[in-house]
């Protein structure tokens, strides 16, 4: 925490708006100060549990890696990319799937991340209040004024989410509505979820995102196409 405090900001806040692993960093300690858990607690409580997800966790715990068939063997391998190759804090090594990073350390299963999915087209189903979601899922730029008008009509985001951009076809494609929010991850993954069509799509790979998620977007304009 000590040394994401020390990066220099990209601009004032207020003045634009990017996704940085470091933001959620931040969010995953002001949660725990709040709350006098660890962000990993915090989420077992408030919302793994209450939801009944079994395989589902914000970094794997000691017991993950115990007994003949540890719950740690059912993690895919992710295709390192070179950078990777040869250090012990890759995304395949017990370092990582351990930290429990709040911007990318979620361990779950396609259904149960489904199920996260399905809680925020029911209003938050009684696990975060429907004020929560609607807060979450609307465009937090249109308030600010300093934020450089392309980006506030082009690329809005909620709280966490990124709703979908209509003009830039990365990750969720070119097939969704202006209603679709979501969020992607850097070892090939996405969830999107379309409230006009009351649908949620989960894509986990193996094969780490190319720079402007062309593949995904395929993939997800695929999957879109499908729905009748």
């Amino acid at each position: 925490m000590a040394g994401t405090c020390r990066v220099e900001p990209d601009f004032q806040p207020g003045r634009g708006v990017q996704y940085q692993s470091m933001g959620f960093a931040i969010l995953g300690e002001v949660i725990a100060r709040v709350s006098g858990q660890g962000c990993a607690d915090w989420l077992n409580s408030q919302v793994i549990g209450p939801l009944g997800l079994e395989s589902t966790r914000l970094g794997a715990s000691d017991d993950w890696f115990d007994g003949e068939r540890p719950m740690v063997d059912r993690i895919a391998e992710i295709r390192t990319p070179p950078e990777q190759e040869g250090v012990d804090w890759n995304w395949n090594q017990r370092y990582w799937r351990q930290l429990g990073a709040p911007w990318g350390g979620l361990l779950t299963t396609p259904r149960e991340l489904a199920v996260i999915g399905r809680m925020m087209l029911e209003g938050g189903r009684g696990v975060i209040s429907p004020a929560s979601v609607a807060a979450a899922t609307c465009n937090q730029l249109s308030a600010m004024a300093d934020v450089p008008e392309a980006d506030r009509r082009c690329k809005p985001w909620g709280l966490g989410w990124r709703l979908n951009w209509p003009a830039t076809s990365a990750n969720f494609g070119d097939l969704l509505g202006p209603a679709t929010y979501g969020h992607w991850g850097a070892t090939g993954t996405l969830m999107w979820i379309d409230p006009d069509r009351d649908t949620v799509c989960v894509i986990l790979t193996t094969e780490p995102q190319e720079p402007h998620g062309r593949q995904i977007a395929q993939l997800s304009n695929a999957i879109s196409a499908s729905l009748v």
